[in-house]
């Protein structure tokens, strides 16, 4: 029909549903043309939606020879970023910066250096003050990833008080979940 007629035509009750990341950055024009035709639904990043799934709540991260959750590292770096004033709100982490395959993996902390350190260091805090996530002696990423990989400490003092807070909290619940 459509090559006999020439037209095509679309029902009344498709939806066309797009997403994009405004802080890749190729798609800075991209984004702007879609802003001007299209509504724009904000979604804000929400850990706590997903304490239910282990591959979230699983504490797999070893910093310091202490576990943590994927949600408790990623939501303390988005609360040092976002208080430091130079991270705008595109750049932090959502509970699906890693996929839950990726959370899943058995060697976690290789990922979060290859994936999260890395983006860090290179891209969000590349013309920042580093100190806000890493120690402020680390000259390198690649002494980051030696030392990081060896549960050496990399992270700031302000990084391991508030990433213990989390782990705290964490615990907390889970005791009054057990009573």
């Amino acid at each position: 029909e459509i090559y006999s007629t020439g037209k095509i035509s679309l029902p009344n009750n498709l939806f066309i549903i797009g997403t994009m990341n405004s802080s890749d950055q190729g798609v800075f024009p991209l984004d702007t043309a879609f802003k001007r035709r299209f509504a724009f639904e904000y979604i804000s990043i929400d850990f706590d939606s997903h304490q239910d799934k282990p591959e979230f709540s699983t504490p797999k991260i070893t910093i310091e020879k202490e576990k943590f959750t994927w949600g408790e590292f990623a939501k303390t770096a988005n609360e040092l970023m976002l208080e430091s004033s130079i991270v705008s709100e595109d750049r932090l982490f959502g509970p699906y910066f890693l996929s839950p395959s990726e959370l899943k993996s058995e060697n976690l902390n290789k990922m979060i250096c290859e994936k999260v350190l890395v983006y860090v260091w290179e891209d969000v805090l590349r013309h920042d003050d580093r100190s806000i996530i890493f120690s402020s002696g680390l000259k390198s990423f690649g002494e980051i990833q030696k030392k990081f990989l060896r549960k050496e400490p990399v992270f700031s003092e302000k990084f391991m008080t508030q990433i213990n807070s989390e782990r705290a909290k964490r615990k907390d619940r889970n005791s009054q979940e057990e009573n």
